[in-house]
Parts: structure tokens; C-alpha cells; sequence
């Protein structure tokens, strides 16, 4: 995972852009992490001139980290009612995502359906029950578990005797 500049680190990076002789490297030796850093912080956090300000930065920041964990941000009213209308006609969530994809710009997975069904996002709740299969509760779409069971009194190869190293 990587690291988040704080405002202090954001100053002395702008502070050492500034002087123009030292390369991203060496600006991360001196901010004390790694150069990837430094170079997705100059590239994401510009300025609408162009070039990196530290409050510019912090701020940009910010409200990518406010904006991070909200669910469906990017649904609009009309997209919205589109799968409203399709629920109402029966029609799956597959199918809904299809013709959004088709009639709009904008396309949504039949997975997001799903999860707005299920949460309740703007009163899509009420419509599980055009669902075809009424579904109460999702199964989770994690990995399945092996059904396989381990063997009983098992001993590991690692703990088996040296003779049987040696047995052709």
C-alpha cells in the first residue's frame, strides 16, 4: 500500500521542487519514503497551472478522501430511474445494466444494482420483490470454501522419518 503525505511533508516536497536540482529520488530520501510517492504526489496534485502548490495539494487530498467510501457516487437521478422502471417490469438486474449501457452514456454493473437493492440507496429497497428469485438475503459473492476434508492423524513431510528418504 502507499503512504499519504501530511502538510508538512507537502511544504518541504514543494520546498525542494522549487530549487530544481534534485531528483525525485533524492526528494524521497529527504521526505523519507519511497520515490513512488513523491512521483504519484507531483502527478496527481497539481495545480490548475500546472504546478504543485502544498495547500493546492492537501486540499485535493482531502476531498479524495471524503469522496473515497461513498457508495454509488457516481448514479445520477436518471440512470436511477431507469433501473427503478426495469425493476417494475421484472426485469433482472443483468438485463438492466445492459440496457442502461445501451440507451445512456453511463453504465452501471447488475453487481451495483444488487448492492443498491440491498441497501436501500434512494428507496431502491422496496423494489426486491420484483426481483424474480425475492431474494431476502444475498449469499456472499466471496470464493467458495473447499468442501475437502484434511486427513485424520496426519503427519507432515517435513516431520517424516530420515529412512524414508532413503528408500528407493
Amino acid at each position: 500500500s502507499h503512504q499519504h503525505l501530511n502538510i508538512e511533508q507537502r511544504n518541504l516536497l514543494y520546498q525542494l521542487s522549487q530549487e530544481g536540482n534534485l531528483s525525485q529520488r533524492q526528494m524521497a530520501v529527504w521526505l523519507g519514503c519511497h520515490q513512488s510517492t513523491i512521483s504519484r504526489e507531483l502527478k496527481r496534485n497539481q495545480s490548475s497551472l500546472g504546478c504543485y502548490l502544498p495547500d493546492t495539494a492537501q486540499a485535493q487530498s482531502e476531498t479524495r478522501r471524503k469522496n473515497a467510501k461513498q457508495p454509488f457516487k457516481n448514479v445520477s437521478e436518471s440512470a436511477l430511474e431507469l433501473v427503478k422502471e426495469g425493476l417494475k417490469d421484472y426485469h433482472s438486474p443483468e438485463q438492466i445494466a445492459g440496457r442502461l449501457k445501451r440507451a445512456s452514456q453511463e453504465s452501471l454493473s447488475h453487481e451495483t444494482i444488487y448492492q443498491m437493492i440491498y441497501q436501500n440507496y434512494h428507496g431502491c429497497g422496496e423494489y426486491q420483490k420484483y426481483l424474480r428469485q425475492g431474494l431476502c438475503q444475498r449469499k456472499s459473492r466471496g470464493g467458495a470454501k473447499s468442501k475437502r476434508g484434511g486427513i485424520p492423524g496426519r503427519v507432515d513431510i517435513s516431520e517424516r522419518p530420515v529412512i524414508a528418504d532413503q528408500k528407493t
